[in-house]
């Protein structure tokens, strides 16, 4: 009766082993992927702040763009303006020196 004790206490020794074995082994595993998954994350996380501020740069192109496209604009405006006044004048011009 002891050898069967003795066999099956090397039994699950062995048992026991062979487990630890294979949880150290997916421990291991688990443990790279982890750090695999760190390492593509800062990777991520660089390619996401390169690419934010290569649009921040573009956004503020565009905004410069804007603005001088509104100054243009808002110089042809005066202009027109000025043109109807000019025109303007001119009709009340030939209107007074023609009538009176």
């Amino acid at each position: 009766m002891r050898t069967d004790t003795i066999s099956r206490d090397d039994t699950q020794d062995m048992e026991i082993a062979a487990l630890k074995t294979d949880v150290h082994y997916q421990i291991n595993t688990t443990n790279q992927n982890l750090n695999s998954l760190d390492e593509k994350l800062k990777i991520s996380n660089e390619i996401f702040i390169k690419n934010q501020n290569n649009m921040s740069g573009l956004i503020t192109d565009a905004n410069s763009k804007i603005n001088e496209v509104n100054r243009r604009l808002d110089r042809q405006s005066y202009a027109l303006y000025l043109l109807y006044g000019m025109f303007a004048g001119l009709l009340l011009f030939a209107f007074i020196y023609f009538i009176m």
